[in-house]
């Protein structure tokens, strides 16, 4: 007789190993399915000549999801990981040299976003940030309108 299930995860990475983790939690019997040799999704990493590469994301955003994942299980954030905070969080270079560094206090961004691509372009990201500031605040409420940035030209 084959065991019953109440749910089947197809993909185990981060997506899917959360909604396995957040349903086993509630009590539901799941089994999860990958292909790949070893879970993680898009989430790994090559070593090419001993130095190591990150395949997929080396940022966590939002991590209250995450926190939420864990507590669910029974567990914290901080007791699963060691999360590393970077300055710079990222340090672009474009073929024809210009260097964007993206910083964690949003002053340091903007100055470096006006420094590498102008003052439209500062005035682009700021419009942008204060967007995603305020759906963010809106995350988990519905809105009948959508707002788009608007930048000062």
């Amino acid at each position: 007789m084959s065991e019953r299930l109440d749910a089947i995860i197809i993909g185990a990475g981060m997506g899917g190993l959360s909604a396995a983790i957040k349903l086993a939690s509630a009590g539901l019997r799941v089994r999860v399915y990958e292909a790949e040799d070893a879970p993680g999704g898009k989430l790994g990493a090559e070593v090419v000549d001993g130095v190591e590469f990150d395949t997929g994301p080396s940022l966590l955003t939002m991590s209250s999801v995450f926190s939420e994942v864990f507590a669910a299980a029974g567990s914290t954030l901080e007791d699963e990981l060691e999360l590393v905070r970077l300055d710079p969080a990222f340090h672009y270079i474009w073929p024809d040299g210009t260097e964007l560094e993206v910083r964690h206090e949003l002053g340091d961004t903007l100055e470096s976003v006006r420094e590498a691509l102008g003052p439209k372009a500062e005035a682009e990201y700021a419009a942008f940030m204060e967007y995603s500031r305020e759906s963010g605040s809106r995350r988990g409420r519905t809105s009948s309108t959508a707002r788009r940035p608007t930048s000062s030209a």
